[in-house]
């Protein structure tokens, strides 16, 4: 009995490194989801990567996705800018936090911020600079370069 303890006792550690990352990972991946109320009216849960913006309409929190469903939380906004600012989200106008990683282009001219999906949304002009600051792509400058017969590569 003593040597079929110290076998269990000796495989438990063999793999004890093994089983602290997996829990680890596994930690980390439920901390990038985030519980919703979906269209129907059903609790889901989404990755909040793959969230495009948010905006505040009333007293609600709506989540605008990448698939192009739109999704509601109970968080109220000041909170859901902290919690979502480690994961790259920036405020883009007075009640609309923007994903920065999801922003394929703004638009200096008409404050405009678009996703791949064909979504956008506004930008107040004093967070304008923040758009560029970020590295994004400005449509005002692609277009008065294309007017000037460069070329994008």
């Amino acid at each position: 009995m003593k040597n079929i303890t110290m076998e269990v006792i000796n495989s438990i550690d063999k793999y004890k490194d093994d089983i602290a990352g997996l829990t680890l990972n596994l930690n980390k991946m439920f901390e990038s989801l985030l519980q919703v109320i979906g269209e129907s009216n059903e609790v889901e849960w989404i990755w909040i990567n793959d969230i495009n913006f948010i905006d505040r309409d009333g007293r609600e929190t709506v989540i605008y996705h990448k698939n192009a469903k739109r999704y509601k939380h109970s968080m109220n906004h000041e909170m859901c800018l902290k919690f979502l600012e480690k994961y790259n989200f920036i405020i883009s106008d007075n009640k609309i936090i923007v994903n920065i990683d999801n922003v394929k282009s703004y638009c200096s001219g008409m404050g405009k911020c678009y996703f791949e999906n064909g979504m956008y949304t506004t930008i107040s002009k004093p967070n304008k600079k923040k758009f560029k600051d970020l590295g994004c792509v400005d449509e005002n400058v692609k277009e008065s370069l294309r007017d000037k017969r460069w070329v994008f590569r």
